[in-house]
This record gives C-alpha cells, sequence and structure tokens, in this order.
C-alpha cells in the first residue's frame, strides 16, 4: 500500500481526524440517487447529504489518532481504530439527522456501476457543513492471472 500523503495544517497535526474507506460513485449515478430520494422521501425525513457527498461506505474508522494514521500506511486491517459494536454493512447515506427509521421503498431500483478504485476519506465539519475529501485512493484489482 502507498505511503498516505495528508494534507492537513501542522497545528492539527496531532488532532483526530474522522476516516472511512469508500468507494467514489459516477456523477450519473448520484444525480439518479438525489431524484431517486426527491421523489420517494418526504422532505420531513432528514437532512440530505450534498450530491456532491454521496459515495459507498466500506469500513468506518471513526476519529483516528496521528498513531493510528501511521498504522493504515501498513495494515489497514490492523490500525487498532475503535470500531462501533453496532452491526455495519456498506452503505450509502443518503440523510443526516433522520426524524425517523427509513425503510427502502419495495421499488427501489437495483442500481449497478463499475469501480476501479476505493480510498480513504476524510469527513470535516466545515463553515456548518460536512464536507468529504479523499486523503489516498488505490486501484481494484483482481487476484490471479491477468
Amino acid at each position: 500500500m502507498p505511503a498516505l500523503s495528508p494534507r492537513r495544517p501542522a497545528d492539527a497535526s496531532c488532532a483526530p481526524r474522522r476516516l472511512f474507506f469508500a468507494l467514489t460513485l459516477p456523477p450519473a449515478l448520484c444525480r439518479q440517487l438525489v431524484a431517486w430520494r426527491a421523489a420517494r422521501f418526504p422532505a420531513e425525513t432528514g437532512r440530505p447529504v450534498a450530491q456532491a457527498n454521496l459515495h459507498l461506505t466500506l469500513a468506518f474508522l471513526g476519529n483516528v489518532g496521528a498513531a493510528q494514521e501511521q498504522a493504515l500506511r501498513d495494515r489497514a486491517a490492523r490500525n487498532g481504530c475503535y470500531q462501533n459494536s453496532l452491526p455495519f454493512h456498506p452503505h450509502i447515506s443518503l440523510w443526516r439527522q433522520a426524524t425517523r427509521p427509513v425503510a427502502l421503498p419495495p421499488d427501489t431500483p437495483g442500481w449497478t456501476t463499475r469501480v476501479s478504485r476505493f480510498g480513504l476519506w476524510l469527513s470535516a465539519f466545515d463553515n456548518g457543513r460536512v464536507r468529504y475529501r479523499l486523503v489516498q485512493d488505490w486501484p481494484l484489482r483482481r487476484d490471479g492471472p491477468q
């Protein structure tokens, strides 16, 4: 795995950062998701996640300190990051601050897409909004003969 190239101010070098592994979604799929969400759910469901922030979360690492981030360079699976005890499933977050549990409609499309890379992302609160920034990404490859 190549070394991470964190981009952050020197004074924040020791502050924990909220990190997660995710797949970037193609813009066309993000547009479809936003249109589907608007047509199928009432506005009071929650605060919609911005189209630019839609992604498929593979693993949420949570608040990661500088020492733990160093461990990500060597072995992501062995980095010692706190893992929430709740069950985790890869997912696309459509809302923040949902006011109630939301079930997917039975006519939810079975979207498919091709991906060739996965990334380590930073979640930061900036000017009253959550912003995601790609820290590092890696190619996906098939094991076996090429």
